[in-house]
């Protein structure tokens, strides 16, 4: 337990968090990991089924999770199966997360990210942030009534919620859980197979990932994607990705089987599934 008068909590299964350039490799966390205390632990909570929180280069590669991860702080949530935040560059790798995540209040008006593998990621100098070969098959979801006004809304990810740095790259990560969110409030909520939010940089890319999962956000201001929620982004890309899930939006201009929201170019993808009950073909992909 941290000092809950300090910015940041950080807790994992595993690891709480590393400070210098670490490498965790093939640890596995079968509890519950969770913060539901009455006290506000700061400005930020990182919480994460094998690491809370990453800084400098942290790696982790081969790890997984099957316990539950879950917050019912009003605070900044930043939520992962397998790590709450990477900061200032890292590597996930031939990770898994079985596990629940989620985050349910009736009265946050902070920004959320909650991602099957990753929450939350920021500050990578270009090219020096990857999530690759994981897989998600925990249910995650969001039940919120949020009124935030940051700059950051809500973003519940299969395998990452809100991507920050230039240069990311996912590549060749399955989806095979249920990803569900709802907000009361006023916050856009944006949900992805794969991604939820990306919104800085545009060398981002996804490559080759699949969701099989079935997608959905209700909310007044909401996108849905079967790859990524929103992508804002002028000249990030989304390559070889397939969708097969079936994806549900409230708001029906902002629900794609790849991209809700999109500003990146979309090449070779691959979509199946439906799109608010309406089963693709070939007479109405586009």
């Amino acid at each position: 337990k941290s000092n809950i008068n300090q910015k940041e909590l950080s807790i994992g299964g595993v690891i709480a968090r590393t400070q210098v350039q670490t490498t965790i490799k093939g640890c596995k966390n079968h509890g519950l990991v969770s913060y539901e205390a009455s006290e506000t632990p700061g400005s930020y909570i990182h919480i994460g089924g094998v690491l809370g929180a990453g800084f400098y280069g942290t790696v982790l590669e081969d790890c997984s999770n099957e316990g539950e991860i879950f917050s019912r702080i009003s605070q900044v949530n930043r939520m992962g199966g397998i790590v709450g935040t990477i900061n200032t560059g890292g590597s996930v790798l031939k990770c898994k997360n079985l596990g629940k995540v989620g985050v349910e209040n009736s009265g946050n008006d902070n920004w959320q990210a909650v991602g099957g593998i990753l929450g939350f990621e920021e500050k990578a100098a270009p090219d020096k942030f990857l999530i690759r070969e994981c897989r998600n098959a925990g249910e995650l979801y969001v039940i919120l009534n949020n009124n935030t006004t940051h700059k950051n809304k809500i973003g519940l990810g299969g395998i990452a919620g809100i991507l920050c740095s230039p240069s990311a790259l996912v590549e060749n990560n399955t989806n095979t859980g249920k990803v569900h969110g709802s907000n009361s409030g006023s916050a856009s909520l944006y949900v992805g197979g794969i991604v939820a939010w990306y919104l800085k940089g545009s060398g981002f890319k996804t490559k080759d990932n699949v969701n099989s999962g079935e997608i959905s956000a209700d909310a007044n201001d909401c996108a849905a994607g079967g790859i990524i929620g929103n992508s804002s982004v002028n000249g990030s890309r989304h390559e070889g990705d397939a969708n097969k899930g079936a994806i549900k939006c409230k708001l029906a201009s902002a629900t794609g089987a790849v991209a809700g929201l999109n500003d990146a170019l979309i090449s070779a993808c691959s979509i199946m599934g439906s799109v608010n009950d309406v089963e693709i073909d070939a007479s109405n992909f586009a």
